[in-house]
């Protein structure tokens, strides 16, 4: 998953209209959900599966089984995470 994020995060990123407006909280939100979308294509699947075959060693079990189910209800609660960390750090960095 991480080398699916990767290849596609940071033009999603700037194709934001949030981006755009430098809203970049709305911005990540808006990318994390956008990745969730792309897997759901027959595109961000074939994707998954060059990166499997390019990096299998890399690939968890966890990873296969989510591609193969269809189900990303655990990558959302896991960019979620993503999300609250940035928040976090952004706070940190306006006290």
């Amino acid at each position: 998953m991480a080398e699916f994020v990767s290849r596609n995060f940071e033009e999603a990123f700037r194709s934001s209209p949030y981006y755009k407006q430098m809203n970049y909280e709305m911005a990540l939100q808006e990318t994390f959900m956008r990745m969730d979308e792309l897997l759901m294509t027959p595109e961000g699947k074939m994707q998954i599966v060059e990166v499997n075959k390019q990096y299998p060693a890399n690939v968890s079990q966890l990873e296969k089984a989510l591609v193969a189910s269809g189900s990303l209800k655990g990558i959302a609660k896991l960019l979620s995470y993503f999300i609250y960390r940035y928040r976090k750090l952004v706070s940190i960095g306006n006290d």
